[in-house]
């Protein structure tokens, strides 16, 4: 199968600074990978009964060359009435054998190709909802105001410093810890 169509577009990078274009782009791209992932799932059905059909050849093909082995055993070199296993072994050498059931394993390589492309393509479509998930989290951040550049004096250092001698006391382990027995 071919390489997932991407256009160059990396769909793990999101731009903070631009949420608006990233937020109108997203359902666009959703789409367009949802709606690939449905052709390929219609892919896979088409394989699976492809190879359906393909068994089904096979069967009535063995079953064709066990009734004229049954019906002409001597043109198979049997002097007389083969055993069921004898014209099962005939079966498995035909050659015409071999032709049926190379279209049944390249319609089992077609199931696994096409199988592989809907699991590719059904990760793609998970990744989009984390990441629409990431950009629900991005306006989040930016509607707190993450973003802002910080305000005040000495980006609050005055502040911090207050802070941390209010809370110093907490650092300090409780008297218990130096009980003696």
């Amino acid at each position: 199968m071919s390489q997932l169509e991407t256009d160059g577009f990396d769909f793990f990078e999101l731009d903070q600074h631009r949420l608006d274009e990233e937020w109108v782009n997203q359902p666009k791209l959703y789409h367009r990978y949802a709606e690939q992932l449905a052709d390929a799932r219609e892919m896979w059905e088409k394989a699976k009964a492809a190879k359906d059909l393909a068994d089904d050849e096979l069967k009535k093909m063995e079953a064709e060359i066990d009734l004229d082995v049954r019906k002409r055993f001597s043109d198979y070199g049997f002097e007389k009435r083969p055993t069921e296993p004898a014209i099962a072994n005939t079966v498995l050498v035909s050659p015409q054998r071999e032709d049926y059931q190379q279209k049944v394993y390249q319609a089992r390589r077609r199931i696994i190709a096409t199988k592989h492309r809907v699991d590719v393509l059904e990760s793609v479509v998970s990744a989009f909802d984390h990441r629409k998930k990431s950009l629900e989290s991005f306006v989040q951040l930016f509607l707190a105001n993450y973003y802002s550049q910080p305000r005040g004096r000495a980006m609050g250092q005055d502040r911090l410093v207050h802070r941390n001698d209010r809370f110093h006391h907490l650092l300090r382990p409780p008297f218990f810890y130096f009980r003696t027995a």
